[in-house]
């Protein structure tokens, strides 16, 4: 038959075959239905999601698919809230006042018995702040409280850690191995390496759940009775959510407005790759540069100093020197990554977003002149030095426990898989391992043929181990990092 004589319609058919046999779709298509006839799963719709997020995985074609959102209603959403925080007893409470299905998983039998008792009998009692869009009392009884993964894992859609980081890595090897596909995974507040940290923990699993971070933790809190009643203190009316794969954006949108966005009037807005949330210039951009400023001149503190109040332009000049090297890591993830997008942005428009005072025109003043910081004292605890009383800095404390290994240290790693120089960030680790008797960084021997006007380091010391850095998880290539977050 010769071209002219075929029909439009003939030909529009030929070219649909020749556009599904092209990209496999006929397989695909029938791996699922295969899949369903043989396992009839309880959640087809979920199943065939599932399915769908595997082959794109594989599929260049597919990866910049938008992920189809399930008809999620507060009716048919089962969320588990892991922990016993303050904030977790606020989502207990106000999620099972929506009508959602709410879980908790706690640490021990006796956590396990003591809020069972309390908040599925009479519900957990939460107290919202007048200037909250709901204000005053809210009672909502969580299904089932349990230690045992087992029992509340399995059954839910949507699973929220409100913890940082760092305890991440002892809950998500308790989980994994009972979480179902399709299951969107939410922490909160995020960042951290969370990607590289989930996926390395859950393996193959990973392919199968929705990664999401929400930043900020969306309630602060003071828990006044363990297990029954709890003060929401601050609702956050702006919250920005991140996910992994980028194109379950739809998804993760509508599940975080169906359970924090409608009756809260809360903003909430999509920031791309979870990888960005790590590149958020946060705390330990922040609390190590100015500890920094306080310490390195040897001054004794006779007298329990202000933290952010005595921020000045030293202190601020390190913050931005830190922040610059952040954000030429993320420059090079964002120009390495095929499929998502990593954003930098500058700590003083960081914070400048959340504190907007036009008077304020370098970061340090943005913090000496927050009143919300006003009265917070710097991490000090009272000593002597040649019988005088001094207050010197407590190494216990979380600027240091948390800001540098879960930190300073992740985005060292990381800039050591792009070939980032990160000198002012190692100028801040070298300072406080020694304060804190660790090795996370380690000078590298130098190179005769390549003569060096400074030490280098890597970050390959003993106690890398208790770091969230990529090569914690033995990620020592950005080749290796692309394979697990690209």
């Amino acid at each position: 038959m010769s071209e002219a004589s075929r029909s439009p319609k003939k030909v529009e058919d030929e070219e649909g075959a020749l556009y599904l046999q092209k990209h496999n779709i006929p397989s695909a298509l029938n791996k699922i239905l295969t899949l369903l006839v043989e396992t009839k799963p309880q959640r087809p719709h979920e199943c065939m999601l599932d399915e769908v997020m595997k082959i794109s995985q594989g599929n260049p074609c597919l990866r910049g698919m938008n992920y189809s959102v399930p008809a999620w209603t507060h009716d048919n959403l089962q969320v588990c809230v892991v922990g016993d925080s303050a904030p977790a007893h606020v989502m207990l409470s106000y999620f099972a006042s929506l009508g959602v299905a709410t879980t908790c998983l706690v640490t021990t039998v006796e956590d396990a018995s003591m809020m069972t008792s309390a908040a599925c009998v009479k519900g957990v009692r939460c107290q919202f702040p007048p200037h909250c869009e709901i204000s005053g009392d809210v009672y909502g009884s969580p299904h089932k409280i349990s230690c045992n993964p087992e029992k509340v894992i399995p059954h839910s859609n949507v699973i929220i850690l409100p913890v940082p980081s760092y305890l991440l890595l002892g809950i998500l090897p308790r989980i994994a191995p009972f979480i179902a596909p399709s299951t969107i995974l939410i922490a909160s507040p995020g960042g951290g390496g969370f990607d590289y940290i989930a996926k390395s923990i859950l393996a193959e699993k990973a392919s199968r759940v929705i990664l999401c971070s929400l930043f900020p933790l969306p309630f602060a809190a003071t828990l006044t009775d363990y297990g029954r009643e709890v003060l929401c203190d601050e609702f956050e009316t702006s919250l920005t959510v991140y996910a992994s794969p980028q194109y379950t954006e739809r998804a993760v949108m509508h599940v975080v407005s169906l359970l924090v966005g409608q009756r809260m009037d809360c903003e909430i807005t999509f920031g791309g790759s979870i990888m960005t949330s790590t590149m958020l210039p946060l705390g330990p951009c922040v609390h190590p540069s100015h500890l920094f400023r306080m310490l390195k001149d040897g001054v004794a503190h006779t007298s329990h100093p202000l933290f952010y109040a005595t921020m000045d332009a030293e202190s601020g000049k390190i913050m931005n020197n830190v922040s610059k090297e952040i954000s030429d890591i993320a420059r090079c993830l964002n120009s390495a990554l095929h499929h998502c997008d990593v954003e930098g942005v500058s700590v003083f428009d960081f914070e400048f977003a959340n504190y907007s005072n036009p008077d304020c025109h370098t970061i340090d003043q943005l913090y000496a002149h927050n009143p919300l910081y006003a009265n917070i004292r710097a991490p000090f605890k009272k000593g002597s030095h040649e019988g005088i009383g001094i207050y010197e800095l407590d190494i216990k404390c979380r600027y240091l426990i948390e800001d540098i290994p879960f930190g300073l240290c992740v985005w060292r790693g990381l800039a050591e898989l792009v070939g980032v120089e990160t000198p002012n960030i190692d100028k801040l680790i070298l300072f406080f391992q020694a304060m804190m008797d660790k090795r996370y960084l380690e000078a590298m021997k130098a190179d005769p043929e390549k003569p060096s006007t400074r030490p280098t380091y890597t970050l390959s010391g003993r106690d890398v181990c208790e770091t969230t850095a990529p090569q914690r998880f033995r990620i020592k290539t950005l080749d290796q990092l692309l394979q697990i977050i690209d």
